[in-house]
């Protein structure tokens, strides 16, 4: 007997469907994955944590503009959280936006000063755009 496919499968609950996405994510089946985040997020537009995950998976395959539009839409929703923060800077700056990578960073910064990781970023940002004497 044949079963259906992770993409054809009907989930009893959009927490499935999440679920589903995120565990294929996970396991690294990104085809899988990004199917099942864009079915979930057609449903649930406002979710910045799906939203900034899809965008962790387009810039781990380079794709950086997509990245950084799925980004954008996770920080639009919760300007305030930290993973998303972080993942909006890395994508903005790989996608060639390192203006807006750095004032993204320097918000993060705001909110967790304590994070060394936004200030290796910030560091590397500011270099990145000539600013040396900032980045020490």
């Amino acid at each position: 007997m044949a079963t259906d496919s992770p993409k054809q499968k009907t989930y009893k609950t959009l927490a499935d469907l999440r679920t589903a996405a995120v565990d294929h994510h996970k396991a690294g089946d990104i085809s899988t994955a990004q199917d099942l985040y864009r079915a979930y997020l057609a449903q649930r537009p406002k979710d910045a944590a799906i939203w900034s995950n899809l965008g962790v998976m387009f810039r781990a395959q380079k794709n950086f503009q997509m990245a950084a539009l799925c980004q954008r839409r996770a920080y639009a929703i919760t300007p305030d959280a930290e993973i998303v923060l972080n993942n909006a800077a890395n994508a903005l700056f790989d996608a060639g936006e390192p203006q807006a990578a750095l004032d993204i960073r320097r918000k993060a910064i705001e909110l967790s000063p304590d994070s060394a990781d936004n200030w290796s970023g910030l560091g590397k940002y500011l270099r990145a755009v000539g600013q040396h004497e900032e980045a020490k």
